[in-house]
């Protein structure tokens, strides 16, 4: 129930409006419920996923990356994406989605593996000095 109170003050007339207990506790109940819905909201996961974009091939090309170009691969494997792949990263950052079964493409990784490894061995030589 509204009522509209006018008072005048300094021979001004102003508006009340006066409001029933009642009105005041339903409009606290909406405003409470509208910020629960904000914090659920909040709460609750996104369907977008918030880390880094995984980039997926989504299908594998016939061209031939000459091999002095290529410094790393990585192998996606079929699941999330749709196709297996093994992908060849160049000097330059390009990314080249190749079919794993190619005998090339299989001679590459080969080629790349044994120049990592060439890299993590390290020989170690022991000297003794009789003073």
């Amino acid at each position: 129930m509204d009522t509209i109170m006018k008072v005048f003050v300094a021979e001004k007339e102003v508006s009340l409006k006066v409001y029933s207990t009642r009105d005041v506790n339903e409009e606290m109940k909406t405003l409470r419920n509208a910020l629960l819905c904000l914090a659920v909201l909040q709460l609750c996961p996104s369907s977008s996923y918030s880390g880094p974009v995984a980039s997926c091939c989504l299908r594998t090309s016939e061209t031939i990356v000459p091999r002095k170009n290529i410094i790393d691969y990585d192998i996606q494997k079929k699941g999330i994406c749709p196709v297996e792949a093994v992908i060849f990263i160049t000097v330059k950052g390009k990314r080249f989605c190749l079919n794993p079964t190619n005998t090339w493409v299989t001679k590459t990784m080969d080629y790349l593996n044994g120049k990592k490894r060439g890299h993590l061995t390290t020989t170690i030589s022991y000297t003794t000095s009789e003073a």
